[in-house]
């Protein structure tokens, strides 16, 4: 079976694949399945028979019990390469694989984010039936970031005094960075008997198998009553080869990093650094700048929620640490949080003689910006008819603009338009007479008009005599 997508079932076991055939071997390739609802085995149920399974990719399903990838039982031998399972939900034990009795070889294969309320948030062995011995074998993969409300964030295996069961995780596999909410982060061993020195049980889990990866170098107890993360001096475990014990609880852990995100801010000497597990670290004393904003410190948590630290303080080491950069906002650079300092009003009023066109109120003005920090803009007067603006303070009583450090409120300006005499031509005897129009006008119009005419008849009859006399 090829190039196949299963998407949206709902079954009892098996949401792509049920296959409870004896004495058959099937090959699948290049098969995603996803959004699947079922009991068991949301990808693959597999019973009795044998399978090899290329480029499957699981992703995104939810089941009620077991094994939210892969459910094998009843002696099936499944080998899975260059596959992911991830982001699956398990109603029980095993997130992503559950091995009940059967045998899983898994080469080139991530497991990653995957979820279990009880045991093996990744993968959970579990010796049952008799004459069925669990095998499980991993070769050059990765499991990483899965929980387990339980133990085993990782790898749960638990084993059943009277089963053989044998687990092989070569030097190229890299477990790291699971939760447990109980305990052993990435891996859990545990006998059902108590006994420890019983030969049938083995598990081969070499410590280089997680060197190399965010400087992790080895693996550490965390037992349920000693945790990792809050043990002094941690147990170390150099290898298990061949180990035969009542049980191992195992963190991977050792050279972690703290790394800042400057959130927007910039400063080139605030650099990664290398963390030692349990050795002190100074945390960088240099200060990201942020223009418009106030570095107040560092918090686990981007939104400001988890824990504060502060630039030169001492971290003491325990595991890797992402550190997010926290602001205040700091508008007018002055080096004080804004919310701390005054704010004021800007107002923009006219009176009858006009209106204002555009914004005429800004409150909550930041003491110490300018109109054009702040965004205030002057409105244009509109004065109505027969005035007009007036030119002094650009038509304002005091000339708007400048640094805002006190409530500011503006008085429109007008002026009014002095009363001006219109003139009409009019034609009398093709002569042009300007004719006034105002009362006022008009009277003196005709009374200049009456005192030339007399002048212009005592002219004439002086000029009349004159030329008599002549005569």
């Amino acid at each position: 079976m090829k190039n196949l997508v299963f998407k949206d079932n709902i079954a009892r076991v098996g949401g792509a694949v049920a296959d409870l055939a004896s004495d058959t071997y099937v090959y699948y390739e290049n098969i995603e399945v996803s959004g699947c609802s079922v009991n068991s085995g949301a990808a693959f149920y597999c019973q009795t028979a044998d399978a090899t399974i290329v480029n499957l990719n699981v992703h995104d399903n939810v089941i009620t019990s077991q094994g939210a990838g892969l459910f094998v039982s009843g002696g099936a031998k499944i080998k899975m390469s260059d596959s992911t399972i991830t982001n699956n939900t398990a109603g029980s034990s095993g997130g992503a694989i559950y091995l009940i009795a059967g045998e899983i070889e898994l080469t080139n294969t991530t497991i990653t984010n995957n979820t279990s309320p009880m045991r093996g948030g990744g993968i959970f062995v579990r010796g049952y039936y008799d004459g069925y011995n669990p095998v499980l074998t991993i070769n050059n993969s990765i499991i990483k970031d899965n929980k387990a409300e339980g133990s085993g964030g990782g790898i749960c295996v638990a084993d059943n005094p009277t089963v053989i069961t044998k687990v092989t995780i070569d030097d190229q596999t890299k477990i790291y960075d699971n939760v447990a909410t109980g305990f052993a982060d990435d891996f859990v061993y545990v006998r059902n008997d108590d006994v420890g020195n019983d030969t049938n049980q083995t598990v081969t889990l070499d410590n280089i198998s997680i060197a190399g990866i965010n400087g992790i170098d080895g693996w550490y107890h965390d037992n349920e009553n000693d945790r990792f993360a809050t043990t002094d001096n941690p147990t170390k475990f150099e290898n298990f080869v061949g180990y035969k014990g009542a049980g191992i609880f195992l963190k991977a852990a050792g050279v972690s990093t703290i790394d800042y995100d400057l959130v927007g801010g910039s400063n080139d000497n605030i650099e990664v650094v290398t963390v030692k597990y349990g050795v002190e670290t100074q945390i960088s004393d240099d200060i990201p700048e942020k223009e418009g904003y106030l570095f107040t410190g560092w918090n686990t948590e981007a939104t400001g929620s988890g824990t504060s630290v502060q630039p030169g303080s001492t971290y003491d080491g325990k595991g890797g640490l992402m550190l997010y950069a926290q602001y205040v906002e700091d508008k007018n650079n002055n080096g004080i949080d804004d919310s701390t300092e005054p704010h004021y009003t800007v107002e923009f009023v006219t009176d009858e003689n006009g209106t204002l066109e555009g914004p005429i109120k800004y409150e909550n003005v930041l003491t110490g910006l300018t109109f054009e920090q702040a965004g205030i803009n002057i409105p244009t007067i509109k004065p109505k008819e027969g005035y007009i603006v007036s030119e002094e303070n650009d038509g304002w009583d005091i000339k708007p603009g400048g640094v805002v450090n006190k409530n500011l409120k503006y008085t429109a300006q007008y002026k009014a338009i002095e009363k001006e005499e219109i003139i009409e031509v009019v034609e009398v005897n093709e002569t042009q007479i300007d004719v006034p129009k105002t009362e006022d006008s008009i009277i003196k119009y005709f009374s200049s008009f009456f005192i030339s005419l007399i002048g212009t008849i005592v002219i004439s009859i002086v000029l009349k005599k004159s030329y008599d006399y002549q005569s």
